[in-house]
């Protein structure tokens, strides 16, 4: 039995979390943002590559599944 959240909500959700972490990390300096040792031996930076590497990995698929008509949305 799965949640079923609407699409709307879920997008609100993206937005909200997405805003907290650019607030996040607007309070941190250039040096702070280079430290190793985040989680593991990677900085933040590392951290936000990897995230934005990721979204666009998932926007790919997405597309690519919505242009063969896989999606409904």
């Amino acid at each position: 039995m799965g949640v079923n959240i609407s699409k709307a909500l879920t997008i609100e959700k993206l937005q909200t979390e997405r805003r907290r972490l650019e607030q996040n990390l607007a309070q941190l300096s250039e040096n702070d943002m280079l430290q190793p040792g985040v989680v593991g031996e990677w900085s933040v930076k590392d951290i936000v590559a990897h995230l934005a590497d990721w979204e666009q990995r998932f926007l790919d698929w997405y597309t690519a599944r919505k242009s063969n008509g896989c999606i409904g949305i």
